[in-house]
C-alpha cells in the first residue's frame, strides 16, 4: 500500500500536469489568434481538457493540497479565482478566473476593459503555485527526516553519556542501517523533485 508521502507526490505531479494542460486549453480558447508555445503534437493539443468543465475539479484538489503544504498561500490562490474584496469595477487588472468562467466582459465607450482572456494570467499564476509545491514538498520532507534522524543521534549520545557517568565505557551505538538508507533515499527524492529551471513555456515534461 502506498504511503501518504507517495500519494501526495503522485497527486502533486498529476495536478501539475493537469494545470499546465488547463492553462494551455484556456489560452487556446480565448486567444485563438496567438500561437501556443508548446512542443505538444497536434493530436495531443486536440486532447486537451475542456477548460470550463475540468477547471473546478482541479481548483478544489489544488486548494486542498495547498492548505496542507503551503497554507500561507491559500488566500493568494483563492484570490486568483475570485476577488478577496468587492471591486468598484471590473478591469483587466482585477479580472479573475471565475469572471472568465461566467464569460464576463466589460466595456466603456466602445472599448473593452475586461474580457475572458484576461483570466489567463490568473490561471497561469495558479498553475505556477501548484508547480512550486513540488520543490516545497520535497524540501519539507527532507527537513523533517533530517530532524528525526538528528533526534535519534542525540538520544544515542545522551545514553552513552549516562553510561559513562556510571562507569560503563561505551560509545554511542551506530546508526541503524535503515536510518542511512532512508536518508539516502530522501536525498535522492528531494533532488529529483526540486525544479531545475524556471518554467518559461509548456513543454512535454509538464504535459504528459
Amino acid at each position: 500500500m502506498p504511503s501518504n508521502i507517495e500519494r501526495y507526490q503522485k497527486d502533486l505531479e498529476r495536478l501539475v500536469r493537469q494545470g499546465g494542460k488547463l492553462t494551455l486549453s484556456m489560452q487556446r480558447l480565448y486567444e485563438k489568434e496567438i500561437p501556443s508555445i508548446t512542443d505538444m503534437s497536434e493530436d495531443e493539443l486536440k486532447k486537451l481538457p475542456d477548460f470550463h468543465s475540468a477547471y473546478q475539479g482541479w481548483y478544489s484538489e489544488s486548494l486542498a493540497l495547498i492548505s496542507q503544504i503551503l497554507p500561507e498561500r491559500m488566500d493568494d490562490f483563492r484570490a486568483y479565482y475570485s476577488p478577496k474584496t468587492a471591486r468598484k469595477e471590473i478591469l483587466w487588472s482585477n479580472y479573475t478566473i471565475s469572471d472568465a468562467l461566467r464569460g464576463t466582459s466589460v466595456g466603456r465607450g466602445g472599448n473593452i476593459l475586461a474580457e475572458p482572456k484576461h483570466g489567463i494570467n490568473p490561471m497561469y499564476q495558479q498553475y505556477n503555485m501548484v508547480a512550486g509545491l513540488l520543490g516545497r514538498f520535497a524540501s519539507t520532507l527532507y527537513d523533517i527526516k533530517t530532524l528525526l534522524h538528528a533526534d535519534l543521534l542525540d538520544d544515542e549520545l545522551e545514553q552513552a553519556e549516562i553510561l559513562n557517568k556510571n562507569g560503563f565505557q561505551r560509545g554511542p551505538a551506530p546508526w541503524p542501517e535503515w536510518c542511512w538508507r532512508d536518508t539516502c533515499r530522501q536525498f535522492a527524492t528531494a533532488t529529483r523533485f526540486l525544479p531545475k529551471r524556471k518554467i518559461l513555456q509548456f513543454s512535454t515534461l509538464t504535459m504528459r
